[in-house]
């Protein structure tokens, strides 16, 4: 998967996504959505950060829980994106059925066709920006530039915005990766390394634009995470009580070192215009 072009990239800019899904795929109705009981808590949380938030939302979520999206759309400064219909763990269905059936899902719900999309866990396939082109996407947020063993290998993968060749209609809005080491800027990993972290991250050299990505399973705790297996108990439950607290802190961070936070869709706005794109014909590949 390799870039066509870099695009102009904006500086000290930092974007909240939340990944709006179910509890790692349980089938138990009474597991599914019980992350979702926190979604008061959530709320209170961006509001009194005062931060905009960019928000991938399921096609399934948007059918079975309407209300909660329409929640953060009333009550938050919030855009809405495709991620999938079903959020397949597996890679195992069509790209064009997900977005079929998830654009269709996200017309019902609010009143227009999805821009952006972010495939589940980051994976994409060969072709797949290509068919996100082709169904009118303005943007994906689908690569991690980073190394996930099983899942993922981006580490040769521009960590800036870019255009990929197989798709140079597309503007690829990678999530943000530490410089050196390479950890994706997630709230899982936030809180799953803690304090020690957000120490090094004080001392560290931050991207220019700030792709940060979560989910609400990320902050609360819930029975979902009780049954999930031993090894990824440790993984999701550990600093969660702290979680919140955590994600505070990393903002007052960024605003510390002079960072606006916009909608991610807004930055895909900027970099696409006219301008831009006559300045990225030029730039080389990094």
């Amino acid at each position: 998967m390799k870039p066509a072009l870099t695009a102009p990239t904006p500086t000290d800019t930092a974007c909240i996504t939340l990944d709006l899904e179910d509890n790692w795929d349980f089938e138990s109705p009474d597991l599914r959505y019980l992350v979702f009981d926190h979604l008061d808590e959530y709320v209170a949380l961006l509001d009194r950060l005062d931060v905009p938030l960019t928000v991938f939302v399921v096609g399934q979520v948007l059918e079975d829980r309407p209300e909660a999206v329409r929640r953060l759309d009333d009550e938050l400064d919030a855009e809405f994106h495709l991620h999938s219909y079903q959020h397949d763990m597996h890679n195992e269905v069509s790209l064009e059925a997900e977005v079929r059936k998830g654009t269709r899902a996200f017309e019902e719900v609010l009143g227009r066709d999805p821009d952006g999309y972010r495939a589940p866990r980051f994976i994409v396939n060969d072709g797949d920006l290509s068919t996100l082109s082709d169904a009118g996407f303005a943007f994906d947020s689908s690569i991690c530039p980073s190394y996930r063993p099983g899942v993922y290998n981006n580490l040769d993968l521009p960590t800036r915005p870019y255009y990929p060749a197989e798709a140079p209609g597309l503007l690829e809005l990678p999530v943000s990766v530490h410089p050196r080491l390479k950890i994706p800027f997630e709230q899982s990993y936030l809180r799953l390394f803690g304090e020690p972290y957000l120490r090094l991250l004080e001392r560290s050299a931050l991207p220019d634009l700030l792709v940060f990505n979560s989910h609400l399973h990320d902050y609360f705790h819930t029975a979902a995470h009780d049954n999930l297996g031993r090894i990824r108990q440790f993984a999701f439950k550990r600093n969660i009580d702290r979680s919140p607290e955590t994600f505070e802190r990393f903002v007052g961070l960024l605003r510390e070192r002079g960072y606006r936070f916009r909608k991610l869709g807004d930055v895909s706005d900027e970099i696409r215009t006219p301008d831009s794109a006559a300045r990225a014909e030029s730039a080389p590949v990094e």
